[in-house]
């Protein structure tokens, strides 16, 4: 128990220090965390111990290196070569319908950002890169419905009840229609699932052996477009899918 108190300590610290808009000192990490001082200053000096925490000045705390190093890491692990090989197709559709595009992949029962290009828009969806979103709801079903049975119940068993930003409740049977009608259609069109005000459509990404890796999405605000286009944006984006799906292929075993 000691030991779980003390990493949940630490990683509290960790993200105080990240979502802070400067550099804190160790006072200011025991008054946010509602630590003693003495336990605030020792696991500051063990977080920078590994690189994870770094002293500017005589007292002032930010993020270490070591932690771009994990992001590194994570990028790799995550995306491998996606990113890298969907950007400038993603750049392209951007270009092509306006909206903001990006791409997701699965990380547990969630899915994440990889890479993102946003609209030149001044009104527009932001979505940004390693930002997390459900893999029950919105353009992420597009991937979740070309998913393990097995893990498409665990993500179903997990969220039953819940909200969707809009409001209305998550039922297993709506989750599972929806999925059906993406492997019927090829797309998902998708409003106020994930942000009440936004409408999004996404594809799935597969690689070389038709395993379904990723989502490519775009989303607009709602009252920009209501349906107008529509059936133009899900062809362009179904487009670049299978652009991005050819690519992925070319380097996947």
């Amino acid at each position: 128990m000691a030991g779980t108190q003390t990493l949940d300590r630490s990683l509290d610290i960790l993200f105080l220090v990240a979502e802070s808009a400067g550099p804190l000192s160790v006072s200011e990490i025991a008054e946010r965390t509602g630590l003693k001082d003495s336990t605030a200053y020792r696991l500051v000096q063990a977080l920078r111990d590994r690189g994870l925490l770094l002293r500017e000045g005589r007292s002032q705390i930010t993020l270490g290196p070591a932690l771009f190093e994990l992001a590194r890491a994570a990028n790799q692990q995550i995306g491998g070569d996606l990113p890298k090989l969907a950007l400038p197709l993603m750049e392209d559709l951007v270009r092509t319908t306006g909206e903001t595009s990006y791409l997701t992949v699965r990380s547990g029962l969630e899915v994440v950002c990889i890479e993102a290009v946003e609209s030149p828009r001044g009104v527009r969806v932001a979505f940004g890169k390693w930002q997390i979103a459900p893999l029950y709801a919105g353009s992420a079903t597009a991937l979740l419905a070309h998913l393990d049975a097995r893990l498409i119940e665990r993500v179903v068993s997990a969220n039953a009840g819940k909200r969707y930003a809009n409001g209305e409740v998550v039922t297993r049977e709506r989750i599972l229609e929806s999925l059906e009608r993406v492997r019927a259609e090829g797309h998902v069109v998708t409003s106020g699932a994930v942000d009440p005000d936004a409408t999004g459509i996404g594809v799935p990404v597969f690689d070389g052996r038709g395993t379904a890796v990723a989502a490519l999405s775009l989303a607009w605000p709602t009252s920009r477009r209501e349906n107008e286009d529509l059936e133009g944006l899900i062809e362009a984006l179904e487009e670049s899918g299978r652009a991005v799906s050819a690519r992925l292929a070319g380097v996947s075993p």
